[in-house]
């Protein structure tokens, strides 16, 4: 509830660029931590989406996203999977549209019981699994930034809504 002032020599993009920093080798050190209890339990380690269906559901849910503008055709079937199948993520996927369209795939997705576990930590895998590109460039987001995302508009949200369609999952 305080203010913090901050004197400094440097620019403003050098102050952004020292904070970004700090928060990253926070973010790090709290995933060092998660990743190092995983040893003890598997079920505690934070994990993609888990959707149950077959493998064709998930290519064709990929296909159709990437045929929507949705997301970034870069991703390979291999890593879209590993981040629907319940596994760890090792590449993000990237998102064109904007971000509060990601919110509500993600809302409904759970809302449609397309996704069953990891409610409460939706938003976490969210950030943790997705960048966003906004005016070609890559960005990160957390987990407040997505949970906290606008209302999307109708258009938006039957085009998603029409993606999961055409792909069987709705």
């Amino acid at each position: 509830s305080g203010k913090t002032l901050i004197i400094s020599t440097k620019t403003i993009d050098q102050i952004h660029l020292y904070f970004r920093t700090i928060k990253q080798i926070i973010e790090e050190t709290i995933i060092e931590k998660f990743d190092k209890s995983k040893s003890v339990s598997r079920d505690n380690e934070l994990r993609g989406f888990k959707i149950e269906c077959d493998y064709n559901k998930i290519s064709t849910f990929r296909n159709k996203l990437i045929e929507f503008d949705f997301i970034h055709n870069e991703i390979t079937l291999k890593d879209f999977r590993k981040i629907f199948d319940g596994e760890k993520p090792t590449k993000k996927i990237i998102w064109k549209k904007p971000l509060n369209n990601l919110h509500s795939l993600i809302k409904l997705m759970f809302e449609e019981n397309i996704i069953l576990q990891n409610e409460e930590k939706k938003w976490v895998i969210t950030a943790m699994s997705f960048s966003i590109l906004t005016k070609e460039k890559i960005k990160e987001f957390d987990s407040n930034k997505i949970r906290t995302a606008n209302k999307t508009s109708n258009k938006a949200e039957d085009n998603i809504r029409k993606v999961l369609k055409l792909s069987e999952l709705l």
